[in-house]
């Protein structure tokens, strides 16, 4: 066996030595392959070998427990029928509802999204009435490739500023660069408005707490987002717009429609921020 490997390389020494033009010509056309595979075939530094999943992400100000009968439940048991689909995950947390539905290896992601839209388009009119629903980002955990800080040096901004800057109007900017999927702010101080509400006022001029609930979205500027309410408890994550909303107190119509209620002495707005994480998580890449 020795004697054949002693052989064969002893062959190839002398073809190198009788034929180095042909040994050159082949070392650089292996170069060559080796230059134009570096510049042309992609390469990931940390592979991502997670599986296909689809995540289903609803928000309703509501406990866990009817959270997850209500809305984890019914959207679980809509997805076991989706094809290609080997398993489905659903966690419920107050006020939201994660739901995850994991595809058979190899499945297109684009595939995926729309098979778990058309399944989840059957069930949406069957939830409760408040309850948002949308598909979470195209990316995975290892898609959050960049991080950065906005950091004002000056003084001269509150963190409630830099995160309204951050929310509306660097965060479009980033979106809008080829294969980047999700934005996902962290910290700072997220603007709200708070609508406090007299019930002595509301007795005096015959207004129940929901039409005050439902007058909130209804007198919003365009473009505004929705303006979500519970009760009886109400926060409004509102924009940097103070009169989206705030002109609701001024006009409620009463219960026959021929006038309007000016509430004299209304409790005002209150602007405020509050510490926390994002709307969402997720990766900023796919």
């Amino acid at each position: 066996m020795a004697v054949g490997v002693t052989s064969m390389i002893n062959r190839i020494i002398d073809f190198s030595v009788h034929n180095k033009i042909i040994v050159f010509i082949l070392v650089a056309a292996a170069c060559m392959m080796g230059w134009w595979s570096m510049r042309h075939l992609p390469l990931d530094a940390v592979p991502d070998l997670t599986d296909t999943q689809v995540i289903i992400y609803s928000r309703w100000d509501r406990s866990p427990d009817i959270i997850e009968d209500q809305v984890t439940y019914p959207i679980v048991t809509a997805m076991l029928g989706a094809p290609q689909v080997k398993a489905v995950r659903g966690f419920s947390d107050f006020g939201y509802s994660y739901v995850y539905v994991i595809f058979e290896d190899g499945t297109d992601i684009y595939w995926a999204r729309s098979r778990a839209l058309e399944y989840l388009s059957g069930v949406l009119p069957l939830l409760p009435a408040g309850v948002r629903t949308e598909l979470g980002p195209d990316a995975t955990g290892l898609g959050w490739i960049f991080q950065y800080v906005l950091v004002d040096k000056t003084g001269q901004h509150s963190l409630e500023e830099l995160r309204s800057y951050q929310d509306w109007y660097l965060r479009y900017y980033l979106k809008g660069v080829h294969g980047v999927a999700e934005v996902a702010p962290v910290g700072g101080f997220v603007r709200q408005y708070q609508v406090n509400v007299d019930p002595n006022r509301l007795q005096t001029y015959n207004l129940s707490i929901s039409r005050v609930a439902k007058a909130v979205p209804d007198h919003r500027l365009p473009g505004d987002p929705d303006l979500p309410v519970a009760l009886p408890q109400r926060h409004h994550p509102g924009d940097h717009h103070p009169g989206g909303g705030a002109d609701f107190l001024h006009s409620l119509p009463d219960d026959g429609g021929h006038g309007q209620h000016h509430v004299p002495g209304r409790d005002h707005y209150r602007g405020g921020g509050l510490g926390g994480r994002g709307h969402r998580d997720g990766g900023a890449g796919p």
